[in-house]
């Protein structure tokens, strides 16, 4: 299935490796689109146990046992909050299987979907339809509001100085506060809030 991608997923992936995310990959095909069903590939699966969003295994066949998690997804520049079904059928062996509501709209088939689970949330990301450069980034607000928390091993402190440091750089040229080679570090810990220590200048007394 997700050699049917119409976008490259090993590139991709790169994309997502690089901003410390974890990640699953699913691409619905146009039958899944048409029958609202896609199968819950391993991958996907591992991502959700791992995360402990959902154990398939633990989850009984039936309709009666159907499960929803809520969901946004991003697609086209456009930020959806919707609902996703996850269930074993009774037929065959119980595959998992999982849908989102809504895709119809948001997706064709071959596009490449990423699944992202952040605080017991699904986060779904349209690759084949997204910058991944600028959404994967902490210039985008999307990032911030809905994916910092899922890089793995970075501490609040370092969002937070990862936010402060993006609104400098949204501020364009800054002319620095001090003259000489600690201008430079000298302006940011200013524009950052942070105290400089200050020497006494002996060849002044």
């Amino acid at each position: 299935m997700i050699t049917q991608s119409n976008i490259d997923v090993l590139k991709t992936l790169r994309s997502f490796k690089k901003a410390d995310i974890p990640v699953a990959f699913l691409v619905p095909t146009s039958t899944a689109i048409e029958k609202s069903i896609i199968d819950a590939t391993e991958g996907v699966r591992t991502l959700f146990k791992d995360s402990g969003l959902h154990d398939y295994k633990s989850q009984l066949q039936g309709q009666e046992n159907k499960i929803y998690i809520e969901t946004t997804v991003y697609s086209n520049g456009v930020i959806e909050h919707t609902k996703t079904s996850l269930y074993k059928p009774e037929t065959k062996s119980g595959d998992p299987r999982i849908w989102i509501y809504g895709l119809k709209n948001l997706a064709d088939a071959t596009d490449l979907l990423a699944f992202i689970v952040v605080d017991n949330k699904l986060i779904v990301i349209n690759c084949s339809k997204s910058n991944l450069d600028y959404v994967l980034s902490s210039k985008s607000a999307f990032f911030s509001e809905f994916l910092s928390s899922s890089v793995v091993g970075v501490s609040e402190i370092a969002l937070e100085l990862l936010e402060k440091i993006r609104k400098i750089f949204e501020m364009g040229y800054v002319t620095t506060l001090r003259r000489g080679d600690t201008g430079v570090g000298f302006t940011l810990e200013a524009l950052l809030g942070i105290s400089a220590w200050q020497a006494p200048d002996i060849l002044d007394t």
